[in-house]
């Protein structure tokens, strides 16, 4: 992911904007792989902006 991002040429800040989340935490800790629902989530979100 973190790989993907960056071949966009996005930073992690606008990813956040990106995907309309209002905290950089909540990405990172999606980023990571934390298992909450509310990471899980927002990863599904990050997987859409990015194409995976």
């Amino acid at each position: 992911m973190e790989v993907a991002r960056k071949r966009k040429g996005m930073t992690q800040e606008q990813l956040t904007a990106a995907i309309g989340e209002k905290w950089p935490s909540v990405v990172s800790r999606a980023i990571r792989g934390d298992q909450s629902p509310k990471s899980k989530r927002v990863r599904e979100k990050i997987y859409r902006v990015l194409g995976l």
